[in-house]
């Protein structure tokens, strides 16, 4: 069940399919092709029609320098959502998007029975301060 427009929230996570969502009109993302994956994305920040999302993943990477949302902060979705270490892949590269899109590349997702995936909104300061950093792009 695709995300409704009302849940297109900073700190809702929605279920991306990569290739319907970067075909569609408006969307902006500099990773390269083949970086971003199917999977979990965290809407991070939102200025009229447009949102900002990062890549969620369950590894630290190499260097083990990935920001970790901790599973305190974690609401709603699965078990696996809730339980296993959740990162933030690059936040060099956010995924702008007009809803329209990102509801469109949500079509695929299955039914939450407890909810929506979200984090906790006293993380937010700290991604966008992170994305900040790395000079991602921002709204």
């Amino acid at each position: 069940m695709p995300i409704a427009s009302t849940e297109i929230q900073p700190g809702a996570v929605a279920y991306f399919d990569v290739a319907t969502l970067l075909a569609s009109s408006g969307v902006k993302c500099t990773a390269a092709p083949g970086v971003l994956r199917n999977g979990p994305f965290l809407c991070v920040e939102i200025k009229g029609d447009k949102s900002l999302w990062l890549q969620i993943i369950g590894s630290a990477g190499k260097e083990k320098d990935r920001f970790e949302i901790e599973a305190s902060a974690r609401s709603g979705g699965s078990d696996n959502w809730r339980q296993r270490p959740q990162f933030l892949h690059d936040p060099r590269h956010p995924v702008i998007a007009p809803s329209a899109a990102v509801i469109a590349a949500t079509a695929g997702e299955l039914p939450m029975p407890v909810g929506r995936p979200a984090i906790d909104s006293t993380l937010l300061p700290d991604i966008l301060a992170e994305i900040r950093k790395v000079r991602g792009a921002s709204l």
